[in-house]
């Protein structure tokens, strides 16, 4: 847990209003996951990938995002056709990978993930969420002729998701300063037996820091997204559903 709040630390952005005297603002974190199963077959291993988006956001008092962070932790392992665990392999988030994540080839734009996502991040500022859910869209992708259609093509749905459910757990803070969010994410997997499913778990604890001028915690939220999905001794699929994280689970008891 200490090394993830380094890593939100380490991520901090300054926020534009830290000169002004005691300023006020909202600061949340929410994440929102997927589950992308493929059973294993001779010629190819099965997979569970785990996409657990996350956005720390900033509002001012009038509710406009001063500061925005999307992120995305997509977490493979891979099975055979007789339940064995071939790979399962923690790997960086999107915006980590940079580069490496290697879409700007087969871009249309010719843009990589991390530049689109900050394009969209970019857009975000001095607008409410209500401007920001209506921005239009076409079964996830930006509408054609939208002006932020030039510099984002990525699929958006999960990512306006995760920014309206870090909206709904903002809460108001004083002497804000700057505010950072990092993941780290785990995986833990369990080959298939006769008697048992295999089981590939995921766990991706998200953090968001704020600091004060004099670089003092003013608050400090965790959260973890825990995502299991089950295969039989021949690789097909058992169940493979995303669950709330455990703060959600908590709020439903």
């Amino acid at each position: 847990m200490k090394k993830l709040l380094l890593l939100a630390i380490v991520a901090l952005t300054v926020l534009a209003g830290c000169t002004k005297a005691n300023p006020v603002y909202k600061v949340g974190v929410g994440s929102v996951t997927t589950i992308q199963p493929r059973a294993a077959v001779a010629e190819t291993a099965g997979r569970i990938r785990v996409n657990t988006t996350i956005a720390t956001v900033v509002l001012d008092k009038d509710g406009k995002f001063v500061s925005v962070e999307i992120d995305v932790a997509q977490q493979d392992a891979t099975f055979d056709v007789a339940g064995a665990i071939v790979k399962a392999e923690a790997a960086p988030t999107k915006k980590e990978k940079g580069a490496a994540y290697n879409m700007k080839g087969s871009s249309a734009i010719g843009k990589e993930w991390d530049e689109q996502v900050k394009a969209l991040e970019a857009w975000m500022i001095g607008k409410t969420l209500a401007e920001v859910k209506a921005l239009p869209l076409t079964e996830g992708d930006i509408k054609d002729g939208e002006d932020l259609k030039s510099s984002v093509t990525i699929t958006v749905t999960d990512y306006l998701a995760a920014v309206e459910k870090a909206v709904a757990n903002a809460v108001e803070l004083e002497n804000v300063a700057k505010v950072g969010g990092a993941s780290v994410s785990s995986i833990q997997p369990r080959a298939a037996v006769a008697e048992t499913a295999g089981r590939i778990r995921v766990n991706v604890t998200v953090a968001a820091v704020a600091l004060d001028k004099d670089g003092k915690v003013v608050a400090a939220m965790i959260d973890v997204a825990q995502n299991d999905a089950t295969f039989d001794v021949a690789g097909a699929i058992v169940k493979a559903e995303a669950a709330p994280t455990k703060k959600e689970k908590r709020r439903c008891l």
